[in-house]
């Protein structure tokens, strides 16, 4: 159902720009791009989160910020490949300090057919995109290779 639905949707003008959201072409979600992005956004009110500075929170029952801890690379490529867009390697290296594409070169190479890079960005296809958990699993026992 989900690619009969996402096919129809395509045949009618929509773009499939993230695992989860259709819109129709450069009508995309601002909100959820920013996290897609790796930029900061705003939560308000109890049960929110949102990032400052880098830096993730949630606001409790009685509205205050709790500070979260999180990997920041991690999830900035992992929210990345989730987007047609992908990830740009150029401002992860420059941000992060190092390349998603070395350390997690035995990754990409076992799922080669879904990877794509191209204009400095990695980015799966839209088949690749179906099966993004599944490669993020695989790439969690190189987070501990520091």
């Amino acid at each position: 159902m989900f690619e009969w639905i996402i096919r129809t949707l395509k045949e009618s003008g929509y773009e499939h720009y993230e695992i989860s959201s259709i819109a129709k072409p450069g009508r995309y979600s601002q909100h959820n791009l920013a996290y897609w992005q790796d930029r900061d956004f705003f939560g308000f009110g109890p049960g929110a989160s949102g990032r400052e500075q880098g830096q993730r929170y949630h606001i409790d029952s009685r509205g205050q910020r709790i500070p979260e801890e999180t990997d920041g690379p991690f999830e900035a490529l992992m929210m990345g490949l989730r987007t047609q867009f992908g990830v740009d390697l150029s401002s992860f290296r420059e941000k992060y300090g190092w390349d998603p594409g070395r350390r997690y070169a035995d990754v990409i190479k076992r799922y080669a057919p879904h990877f794509c890079e191209q204009d400095g960005r990695l980015f799966l296809d839209e088949n690749g995109r179906e099966i993004l958990n599944t490669i993020l699993v695989d790439m969690l026992p190189e987070e501990s290779c520091e």
